[in-house]
């Protein structure tokens, strides 16, 4: 993979803000073999911030730690037409009884 680069910066930088962080888990979408990967920008995204043909991406950038409820939105929110789901989160996931990754 080549080093992620912002849009909006000429060099590798930390990720320093909501729209840094979308264009980042694109990236790594990309990287994962999703080649039409696309932030869908800000807005009613119906709680999905990246997507691809085949896959959906909800993204936290955030100082506290998220928890089961975001990542059973994204399980909801992606549930119709995409098999895969991806959850980014800067600041780590709350660990929670009987929540599975999907």
């Amino acid at each position: 993979m080549t080093p992620f680069t912002p849009s909006r910066h000429r060099r590798p930088v930390v990720i320093a803000d909501w729209q840094d962080a979308e264009e980042f888990a694109e990236w790594h979408m990309r990287g994962l073999g999703f080649p039409d990967a696309k932030v869908t920008g800000s807005g009613a995204d119906e709680g999905l911030d990246v997507t691809a043909q085949n896959a959906a991406a909800q993204v936290k950038h955030r100082a506290g730690a998220t928890g089961a409820p975001d990542v059973q939105r994204l399980v909801g929110a992606a549930a119709a037409g995409h098999s895969y789901r991806l959850f980014y989160s800067l600041s780590g996931l709350i660990r929670s009884e009987g929540v599975v990754a999907v």
